[in-house]
């Protein structure tokens, strides 16, 4: 039988948060968002609100991932505080999808969601920053825009402000699984699709930038290496280890056209107009 609890202000956010934000959070991903909350404490009130039934929580099963750090995501008396009436299909849908979510995809899904997560925490480091607008890789807006001009399907898009300016990005968590022609084929097509002028039509920016998100230095390099046609403003790389250890406007990034590293507050730079056909 469910226990019954007294919900305190954090435990309705991050039902909240798991209903509209984040499908499935990690204790770490929970203890960047509620850091005032001892590891002790934050593990005794997760579980209690498992057994409560506000969250539900899932062992993952994949050998990236450590079986015994679970996944949390919306449950049935949490889905009632957001939608008493259970009107709301988007929940019913997010509850579901969190449920059913494929455990050999949940490595990339983790990355993916560990990324999301520094940049909705940043806010607490960074009086100036906002995050704006953050669409996951399995909103299906993705769909629609496909059908509508845009070439890829990226690990996430992301619209954020650094007083006084704004920026678009798009976020590439790579796990080194692709390597050669898929590649190629990835950075030129975000190359196109930035020299179309697409962008104002689908995110309202005439420039964005790329963020690869890598495994290793190694594969840093040689994506670096593979990004050096390009304008040196379009894609940015960094390794997984130096994203997740460093502030998130440290200029630990790297592109094929400097060796110093740049941060994300710098300026976006326009590209260049394409020639003139002959």
């Amino acid at each position: 039988m469910p226990e019954k609890i007294k919900l305190q202000p954090d435990d309705v956010e991050l039902i909240r948060l798991l209903g509209a934000t984040f499908l499935l959070l990690d204790r770490s991903h929970i203890a960047q968002l509620f850091p005032h909350r001892s590891e002790r404490a934050l593990n005794i009130r997760l579980t209690q609100l498992v057994r409560a039934g506000f969250l539900n929580r899932r062992q993952p099963r994949d050998f990236f991932l450590d079986p015994r750090k679970p996944l949390y995501y919306l449950g049935s008396t949490g889905q009632r505080i957001l939608d008493p009436d259970s009107n709301d299909p988007k929940i019913r849908s997010r509850l579901k999808q969190a449920r059913d979510f494929s455990d050999t995809a949940l490595p990339h899904f983790h990355f993916s969601t560990s990324i999301h997560v520094k940049f909705f925490a940043a806010r607490r480091q960074y009086p100036d920053f906002d995050l704006i607008t953050w669409i996951p890789q399995y909103a299906p807006i993705w769909a629609i825009l496909n059908r509508h001009g845009f070439p890829l399907r990226p690990d996430g898009y992301l619209h954020y402000a650094k007083k006084p300016l704004t920026y678009h990005t798009f976020i590439e968590a790579d796990r080194g699984t692709y390597r050669g022609q898929h590649l190629r084929k990835k950075l030129n097509a975000y190359h196109r699709y930035a020299l179309s002028g697409r962008s104002m039509q689908h995110f309202s920016t005439p420039h964005f930038r790329v963020l690869f998100i890598t495994e290793t230095p190694s594969r840093a390099k040689y994506l670096v290496k593979l990004a050096s046609p390009y304008p040196p403003d379009l894609f940015l790389v960094t390794t997984r280890q130096l994203f997740f250890s460093q502030p998130l406007f440290h200029p630990h990034w790297s592109s094929h056209s400097s060796t110093c590293f740049h941060s994300l507050d710098e300026p976006t730079e326009p590209l260049p107009d394409p020639p003139s056909p002959p």
